[in-house]
């Protein structure tokens, strides 16, 4: 680890880069962007004290996804190489729960900002198809499906899914699910996070309404259900079972930093997950902000 410190205007490093290290923000703050070399670069997100950045890098192995540019004289940052960070971890793993909590903020944050793109475009995409005002019936109808929540069908789980969801506890952690099965609903808490040891499961964002948007699909030996764990807040999404006799662990988050400690290469696998599912979400959202920006 070493201590660097930077002033305004600084490029920390470009999109393109190879990444062998990434950050924490001592102090003072730091702007990323995507596109940097284009006459219209897209902002992403400005990060300040406590922050960390350049991680997806890291552990996909892949070249930096945005240019990071510094935004304050004297901003100091921890410089975190690659080499070194399982025995960091695997000593203080406290750091690797900040850190997965911290990523699971950004994914929150970009998930809101990509829904809200999908939506601009899906609108922008009728105008152009079929350009016509809003009459007063189209006013009520959304304000009639907002207060009916929107769902096309109640697509709750069954009892036999209610029983099996009961069978996920900290004794009895593995469980098997049917395809369709809803696991749990987007505004719900959470209480565990999931591994996935065989088959698939799909998570969504308005899942079963008119704006249903399907965010990502995953597969064995990764990972979902982190963030409302470990920032306390109600799901970000709802997921849904894809395959037959999907089989899934329960992690509950008191036993994580133990987990964490007995066996650093979960930190590995799990950062290396909500890392991946960042970097996709970023690409995601970056290339629907290109086609709003094409059609406007």
């Amino acid at each position: 680890m070493a201590e660097r410190v930077y002033q305004r205007g600084e490029i920390v490093y470009r999109e393109g880069d190879k990444g062998d290290c990434f950050y924490r923000i001592l102090s003072g703050s730091v702007e990323v962007t995507v596109d940097a070399g284009q006459s219209s670069p897209k902002k992403l997100t400005t990060l300040g004290a406590g922050d960390f950045f350049g991680e997806m890098a890291v552990m996909a192995g892949r070249e930096r996804s945005g240019t990071v540019t510094v935004q304050e004289d004297g901003t100091r940052l921890l410089e975190l190489s690659a080499a070194n960070l399982s025995d960091s971890f695997s000593e203080q793993p406290q750091i690797a729960l900040e850190l997965i909590r911290l990523l699971g903020g950004r994914i929150r944050a970009l998930s809101a900002d990509y829904e809200a793109a999908c939506a601009t475009l899906s609108e922008i995409k009728a105008a152009v198809a079929k350009p016509r005002q809003q009459t007063l019936f189209d006013k009520a109808r959304m304000i009639l499906t907002y207060l009916s929540g929107g769902k096309k069908s109640d697509n709750r789980p069954s009892e036999e899914a209610r029983k099996t969801s009961q069978d996920h506890t900290r004794e009895n952690p593995v469980a098997s699910y049917k395809a369709g099965t809803v696991l749990y609903r987007q505004g719900e808490p959470g209480k565990c996070m999931y591994r996935i040891h065989y088959g698939r499961v799909g998570v969504y964002a308005a899942y079963g309404t008119d704006d249903e948007l399907k965010l990502t699909e995953l597969a064995a030996n990764q990972f979902f259900g982190e963030l409302g764990v470990l920032d306390g807040e109600p799901r970000s999404a709802t997921v849904v079972i894809l395959d037959d006799n999907t089989t899934l662990e329960a992690i509950y988050p008191e036993d994580l930093e133990e987990l964490f400690r007995r066996n650093p290469s979960e930190i590995a696998m799990i950062l290396e997950h909500t890392s991946g599912r960042l970097r996709k979400l970023t690409e995601d959202y970056t290339k629907v902000c290109r086609e709003i920006s094409e059609l406007q």
